[in-house]
């Protein structure tokens, strides 16, 4: 079995969300011990944003290819290869002014691939039908409160379970440690 273990904390050791993914990562192999783990850390192997260069994988294009579109191309079919590798995904999303990194955006806009992640169907996008797994450590709300109750605060959430739907499966609740434990640590950071 293979686990990609993705952060993207820019944070280095302070950051709360590199400490969650590493006790789920750890959970899952006292009870998988045959997983293999990859680790990707977005905030050290970012990849560009997506722009018009990287867009000729996506179409299928590999003719004619300028350098900029070959180095871009290079780097989202690396991206591409380890994620369809994985059969579970730990993914570390903490929040920056209210939504997921932008470096772990750019690394789901490279997976985004018609005919390879997903299709379309009548009914709209589907995810490619694959059983993989998939967590993404929810603690942001530790250190952050909405400006009034019940009122919607962060698109982090929604971002990060629109990308689940499209990668994978939710992981299941078992394997995933409390994020409660992390919410009461003084000088909480995402």
């Amino acid at each position: 079995m293979q686990l990609l273990h993705i952060d993207s904390a820019i944070t280095g050791d302070q950051s709360t969300s590199r400490q969650l993914t590493a006790d789920i990562v750890r959970a899952w192999q006292a009870q998988h011990p045959d997983t293999q783990v990859q680790y990707l850390d977005l905030a050290q192997d970012t990849p560009a944003h997506y722009t018009a260069d990287a867009l000729a994988l996506r179409f299928g294009q590999t003719e004619g290819l300028s350098a900029a579109q070959q180095r871009e191309n290079a780097v989202t079919e690396r991206l591409l290869q380890q994620f369809l590798a994985a059969d579970v995904l730990v993914i570390g999303a903490p929040m920056y002014n209210f939504t997921i990194p932008t470096q772990l955006k750019s690394w789901i806009d490279r997976l985004a691939q018609p005919g390879r992640t997903f299709r379309y169907t009548a009914t709209g996008p589907k995810a490619w039908p694959r059983a993989r797994r998939c967590s993404w450590p929810r603690r942001a709300a530790a250190c952050t409160q909405p400006a009034r109750p019940g009122a919607p605060w962060s698109i982090r959430k929604a971002s990060c379970r629109r990308s689940s739907a499209f990668l994978a499966s939710p992981m299941s609740a078992s394997c995933v440690p409390k994020a409660s434990a992390w919410a009461t640590r003084p000088g909480c950071r995402p």
